[in-house]
């Protein structure tokens, strides 16, 4: 496969991402292990920045996203690891690969044999990828040390993200086609037609709250099971990601990307339960909608509000087996 354009996220003006950037560079400088690439992009609450591996064998060498908080008490960057850990498994979600909640465990002098024992188990666990043996990711949050604040270790998705391709496209003249638009909105593999656009809000509906080593599967309506209101909270094409396209077992958890990108959703820092109790899923799909039907008919957003209701009820109606809406319906 060829090797995946990288693309730069970062905001050129914005200094104080900039400046954490800078510092994190000097933490990363005296590591043997990880360098700091570049960074990727920044918000309110945090930057994000590209992290690889030194001196990796057999040619491979990992790359993987760090966030880190801007202010060591960042809850929407501890919100943000709460809602990843709901959604592990879930295959168009970015993968949260590693977590803490405040890097000044690692500042600690005395480690202990559970501590120890824990990091030997979590390097185990995250042997094996591709082959490669290499040092657990949690040596990340290691070369940090003397920081404090939650941080995340995330997959790295290198084709940018969704604006940026529609962006990229209209300076090169190029009009992206229905077909595309619609294969990246449509998972074809899903049964029912009407929900085929929709497995990104099936996983908010249903989170699998997977385990840190969990090989991520296509979102599917567990039978009799209501469907709970979490929310994004800022669905737009900034916040998706697309991955490469899968080639051989390199994507088994989305089978149907052969053709085009997976696409994962990033950024859950205003991911909550929404207030309107029952309309979680009519509040994705809502959004979903904006971000993509627009695009797709007339390449500029529109929101469907005739949809969204519909579709909601079109999953419910599948989870429910046909027979109305439950009365309970706030997850896990």
């Amino acid at each position: 496969m060829a090797a995946s354009h990288f693309v730069d996220l970062a905001d050129d003006d914005d200094a104080a991402g900039r400046a954490v950037f800078a510092e994190l560079q000097g933490y990363f400088a005296h590591s043997r292990t990880w360098e700091c690439e570049r960074m990727l992009g920044s918000g309110a609450y945090g930057i994000a920045l590209l992290v690889q591996e030194r001196n990796a064998r057999r040619g491979y060498a990992r790359r993987v996203v760090l966030k880190r908080a801007l202010d060591a008490g960042a809850d929407e960057l501890k919100t943000e690891i709460a809602m990843l850990k709901l959604l592990r498994g879930n295959a168009h979600f970015a993968t949260m690969l590693a977590s803490s909640e405040d890097l000044d465990e690692f500042s600690r002098a005395r480690v202990g044999a559970r501590a120890a024992r824990g990091l030997r188990t979590i390097f185990a666990a995250l042997r094996g990828h591709r082959g490669h043996r290499g040092p657990g990711l949690r040596t990340i949050f290691s070369t940090l040390r003397g920081l404090r604040g939650p941080a995340l270790v995330q997959e790295f998705c290198p084709n940018g993200t969704l604006d940026y391709l529609k962006d990229r496209a209209l300076k090169q003249g190029l009009e992206l086609s229905n077909g595309v638009l619609w294969r990246f909105y449509l998972c074809r593999e899903l049964a029912y037609p009407a929900v085929l656009f929709v497995r990104a809000c099936i996983g908010f509906a249903y989170p699998p709250s997977g385990p840190e080593n969990v090989v991520p599967t296509l979102e599917e309506i567990p039978p009799g099971q209501a469907p709970g209101d979490l929310i994004h909270g800022d669905i737009a094409g900034r916040n998706i990601v697309l991955k490469n396209i899968a080639i051989g077992d390199e994507d088994a958890d989305a089978p149907e990307h052969g053709s085009i990108p997976i696409l994962k959703m990033i950024d859950l820092g205003s991911s909550r339960y929404t207030d309107n109790v029952g309309k979680g899923p009519e509040e994705n799909l809502h959004a979903a909608a904006i971000v993509f039907p627009g695009d797709v008919e007339t390449n500029t957003p529109r929101a469907r509000e005739d949809e969204g209701p519909e579709v909601r009820d079109d999953v419910q109606r599948r989870a429910d087996g046909g027979h109305g809406h439950p009365a309970g319906q706030r997850g896990a």
